[in-house]
């Protein structure tokens, strides 16, 4: 068992390093699995073909890369039970993973949206971290793949993502879950999504969540003083992925920008992870503040020197590893009264 580096807990918007160009310096477990990561040389997404665009190495790859040149297999954390599902999309089934511990009994269910991208989604991780939380909390969990753009255009990804929430709470039974106790979640665009769909549901599209869980989430468009040094999540990255989505120009819509568009209030409790080294921090700690001022119950927990995508990796640092720990802990926590 690693052991956990001391976390700063916000207990309201923290400012980070200073932003514009200036480096932040990873842990040096995080600077392996960087150095590991540019020897797999990533391109610039917009220097690429779209399918060149999809492939494009990730940190997951990385880390198993390291384990790999080590000639050792990659130590994933899979749940008991798991297996390929189709989920219900609007226009027709998504790809999902269904983990479930040893015998469920009227647990609560955990949807998460893959992240990475809307044009470049990414369930391998988004599937090695439903596996951790199922292990870690007992809950049943689902990582659900979403319509890759530009052939799913902007609002389609929003409207699959209601429509999974609404397969999963007519499913939950079938997985010994509890439909009362639906947990959505993501990490980056899928913590986007997480968030959108549960303000569509609180305006009567859907049963409410009973929580939400945002890892280093994107709560708007990342503006031109991102953080530019940020790794590996780029700043122009995000912005070409979004223009995927959206088909040109960045629209004023609350389902991509709810930092500044949306009515946060009425919201379920709020999980939220926030890494150092990733340009959308300094919206995710925006909207933390905004959460809390809406009258939502919002915890975060921010880790110095992580990158975007770190919270995959508990098995290699030990700042993923007390992020899954925080996150399932707060799943485990009875709502505070509203």
């Amino acid at each position: 068992m690693h052991r956990l580096l001391p976390l700063l807990l916000l207990a309201a918007c923290t400012a980070g390093p200073p932003q514009g160009n200036a480096p932040y310096q990873p842990t040096p477990g995080m600077e392996t699995e960087l150095r590991e990561l540019q020897r797999l040389r990533p391109q610039p997404y917009a220097g690429v073909t779209l399918d060149d665009a999809r492939r494009q190495p990730r940190l997951l790859d990385a880390a198993r890369a390291i384990y790999n040149v080590r000639g050792e297999p990659f130590p994933d954390q899979p749940a008991p039970q798991y297996q390929l599902v189709q989920a219900e999309g609007v226009t027709g089934p998504l790809t999902g993973w269904l983990y479930k511990p040893k015998d469920p009994k009227n647990v609560p269910l955990i949807v998460l949206f893959a992240g990475g991208g809307f044009a470049t989604p990414d369930l391998d991780a988004a599937g090695l971290i439903a596996g951790t939380l199922a292990q870690r909390t007992g809950d049943v969990v689902i990582a659900v793949g979403m319509r890759p753009a530009p052939g799913a255009r902007f609002p389609a990804t929003h409207a699959d993502a209601l429509a999974v929430l609404e397969w999963a709470r007519k499913s939950a039974r079938s997985w010994g879950a509890n439909p009362a106790r639906i947990v959505l979640a993501g990490e980056g665009t899928g913590a986007l999504l997480a968030l959108t769909t549960a303000i569509a549901a609180r305006d009567g599209r859907a049963a409410m969540p009973s929580h939400l869980v945002l890892i280093t989430p994107m709560a708007a468009p990342p503006a031109p003083n991102a953080w530019a040094r940020a790794r590996p999540r780029l700043r122009a990255d995000v912005r070409w992925d979004l223009r995927q989505y959206v088909g040109g120009s960045i629209p004023a819509d609350a389902r991509v920008d709810p930092l500044h568009l949306a009515d946060l209030r009425g919201l379920p409790p709020v999980t939220m992870v926030l890494a150092e080294g990733d340009p959308l921090r300094p919206d995710a700690e925006a909207l933390l503040d905004r959460l809390r001022a809406s009258g939502v119950p919002a915890q975060a927990r921010y880790y110095p020197g992580t990158s975007a995508e770190f919270f995959a990796l508990g098995q290699q640092l030990p700042e993923a590893e007390g992020a899954e720990s925080f996150v399932a802990d707060q799943l485990r926590t009875p709502a505070p009264r509203r």
